[in-house]
């Protein structure tokens, strides 16, 4: 026979939706469709320029987070998504770069 707590916690569903942060959903959608395109811009920045490119696209990308904040989130959600995109663009930089430096060497 199963013994019961003496606190058992009883949450009905619809206050734990109440209780969320409204705009999730948003957030995440933002957040993958942001890492995607920066993630592709990346590679192809990789593939042709060099380092001083990546530097300007990253001061571009800071500017961006806090300036098209369009979800009204605060500040350290906003830092946050920054530093993913930002370590994503610099993942997609080097994958570009190694590309780019295959490719020359099958060339030539």
């Amino acid at each position: 026979m199963p013994r019961s707590l003496p606190h058992q916690l009883h949450v009905d569903s619809s206050e734990l939706r109440s209780i969320g942060t409204p705009g999730v959903a948003q957030l995440e959608t933002s957040v993958l469709m942001a890492i995607v395109a920066v993630f592709a811009s990346g590679i192809l920045i990789g593939l042709r320029f060099k380092a001083p490119a990546l530097i300007a696209l990253t001061a571009l990308l800071l500017i961006g987070s806090f300036a098209w904040n369009d979800l009204g989130l605060p500040g350290y959600v906003t830092v946050a998504k920054f530093i993913i995109l930002a370590f994503a663009l610099a993942c997609a930089y080097v994958i570009g770069l190694a590309l780019a430096v295959h490719w020359k060497r099958n060339e030539g």
